[in-house]
Formats: structure tokens, C-alpha cells, sequence
């Protein structure tokens, strides 16, 4: 990834509508939502963590903290999905920035061009965080991202 990215979005034709913030040009159909299937990259690391795959449906958007994405370590954590979302929010940098609008909604198809190192990670289901750092990755399951007290279902 390069360290010379603009915080300014690029444009790019998205297929969905409403259009992703980064793309307020498209003029293109949504396509029909489909099952996406996992990679084998993606079963991996949930067979790993004792999980089944949960990716993101075609159409869903995550928050993307797109100016910090050029910072290490990469973090993602991800919600219950709602209203469109997959629960997903990934961001760059050791401290999160309070700022309301520092997450960029993103549909899930944009992410290999914007954050390629978050994508093995993205069938991880609800409740589930990664840290991507120069030799280091850490996935944990953060029972306080389900919101209900909920707890894992682990063995």
C-alpha cells in the first residue's frame, strides 16, 4: 500500500445504489444480491478461530477510515450488521480518531482497492477484531462488540 495516498477519495464507478461515498459518479444498476462465497484464505483463518465463515453480502457497506488506511498496525472489528452494513470498521493507526465522520461507508466490493491486507479477514462472524502489524497478526473475539452481553460459543 502506499504511503502517498490522498485523503481525498478517489471516484469510481460502483454498481450499487445509493452509490458508495467514493463514488458519487455511478450511474450503473445494483447488481442482484448473491451468497458471496469464502476464500480459501478466509476458511482458514475461521477454522483457525472455530468459527463458521459469516462474510458480508453483496451490497453491504463497511466504515472505512480511508485517510488513516496508509498507518500500521490495521485494525477491523466488526458489529452486528444493520441497516446495510456488515458490521464491519476498519481503520489504520495505534488511536482511533473520535471524530464523527472519520469512517467512510464503503460497499465490501471497493475493499480489495482500498484495503486489500483486511480481506482474509472479513468472514470472520460478529464479535470478532483483527490487528495486521509488520510481523504480527491478532484475531480475538470481543464479546463486547455484540452489544447484548452475548457470549461466544467457543470450545
Amino acid at each position: 500500500m502506499s504511503s502517498t495516498r490522498s485523503s481525498q477519495p478517489r471516484q469510481i464507478a460502483c454498481p450499487h445504489r445509493p452509490p458508495c461515498s467514493v463514488a458519487p459518479m455511478c450511474d450503473a444498476e445494483a447488481p442482484a444480491v448473491t451468497e458471496p462465497k469464502p476464500t480459501e484464505e478466509q476458511l482458514r483463518i475461521c477454522q483457525a478461530q472455530r468459527v463458521d465463515p459469516a462474510l458480508p453480502l453483496d451490497g453491504e457497506k463497511a466504515g472505512i477510515a480511508l485517510a488513516t488506511l496508509d498507518q500500521a498496525p490495521l485494525n477491523g472489528l466488526r458489529h452486528r450488521p444493520e441497516a446495510g452494513t456488515s458490521g464491519w470498521y476498519i481503520w489504520g493507526g495505534t488511536a482511533l480518531s473520535e471524530a464523527p465522520d472519520i469512517f467512510d461507508p464503503l460497499h465490501h466490493h471497493h475493499l480489495p482497492e482500498y484495503c486489500p491486507a483486511a480481506l482474509p479477514f472479513l468472514a470472520l462472524p460478529p464479535g470478532w477484531r483483527f490487528l495486521i502489524a509488520p510481523g504480527q497478526v491478532d484475531i480475538w473475539f470481543d464479546p463486547a462488540l455484540l452489544g447484548d452481553g452475548e457470549e461466544a460459543r467457543l470450545p
